[in-house]
């Protein structure tokens, strides 16, 4: 089911939620139509007045009494089972359901609320003239806080959106020939990556796969893909093969100031639950996390710059 009906649906569904709508617009959309139709078909006086203001509408409403009257009685049941409809919407949205982008929201609003509190903050000292503004500058700019604090709000919506599923999240720093050279941060915070970065630079790991494509990644099992006898999607990255189980997704972050992707936001899961056909779906979750990284590693860029001036 298209990510853009399903999130017409919650919005929607938010709307119809609201007081105005459940005891103003409901009932006056609910009995208006078929209240209309009986009130002019069955009193003369009403017809009347309806001709001599509107005459065009009330030709037509003569000309089509059957059609109007259905119509008037298809709006009210739709209206009545408008509700329902938008839950089994949702419902089929998988990991996208109302709740899940309500948690989405949520962990998008933290992003921003983190940044505030520490504007906040800092911004407080410069207004009570207890330092300069180049140093409340430099201490509201912490880009690299910033796209860790992103990574633990991302593992937090994962967390709150599935049950028995245990995800991590970790961010890849790459060259600009679009090899891995580093762990730029992770979470959970107790979870801190083993695996040597060597390994990821292999031609057939899935970060390489990744950045060679340039487009997000998917392995739906990682036992299967690691054992693959040609064409393997994953390298064995730990000596005991038990270890090699789940899925992951990797997704390359595009910076436009260096035309690269200098990251890759990588995220697995302890059981194969990534499936390829919701692609669409991952993508667009991803894409608001990945947006937000993007503008904090602009930041990693200027500050980078400023230092080498």
């Amino acid at each position: 089911m298209s990510v853009n009906l399903i999130s017409f649906a919650v919005r929607t569904k938010e709307f119809i939620e609201r007081p105005i709508y459940q005891f103003v617009i409901l009932p006056f959309v609910f009995l208006a139509g078929p209240s209309l139709a009986v009130t002019y078909y069955s009193i003369d006086l009403f017809r009347n007045a309806a001709k001599t203001t509107f005459p065009n509408v009330a030709a037509f409403l003569d000309g089509n009494a059957f059609w109007v009257t259905l119509i008037a009685l298809i709006v009210s049941y739709l209206i009545s089972n408008l509700h329902l409809a938008l839950e089994r919407i949702t419902a089929n949205g998988d990991s996208l359901t109302y709740e899940g982008l309500l948690h989405l929201k949520e962990a998008l609003e933290k992003i921003v609320q983190f940044k505030t509190e520490r504007f906040e903050t800092e911004s407080g000292h410069l207004l009570t003239n207890k330092t300069n503004p180049a140093d409340v500058f430099k201490a509201i700019t912490k880009p690299d806080q910033q796209i860790a604090h992103i990574a633990h709000a991302l593992y937090g919506f994962l967390d709150a959106i599935t049950k028995d599923i245990e995800f991590k999240v970790r961010i890849i720093q790459t060259d600009n020939k679009g090899s891995p050279t580093a762990w730029y941060t992770y979470a959970p915070s107790n979870r801190p990556p083993n695996t040597d970065i060597a390994v990821l630079q292999q031609h057939d790991s899935s970060i390489s796969t990744c950045l060679r494509n340039k487009k997000i990644f998917i392995v739906e099992d990682i036992k299967e893909a690691a054992n693959k006898p040609g064409g393997r999607e994953y390298v064995m990255a730990h000596s005991d093969p038990a270890d090699e189980v789940g899925s992951l997704i990797c997704y390359p972050i595009y910076q436009k100031q260096i035309k690269c992707y200098p990251l890759v936001l990588l995220v697995s899961a302890n059981k194969p639950y990534f499936k390829k056909n919701k692609k669409e779906l991952y993508r667009w979750i991803l894409d608001q996390f990945a947006l937000r990284i993007q503008l904090e590693y602009s930041l990693v860029l200027l500050k980078e710059s400023s230092q080498h001036a």
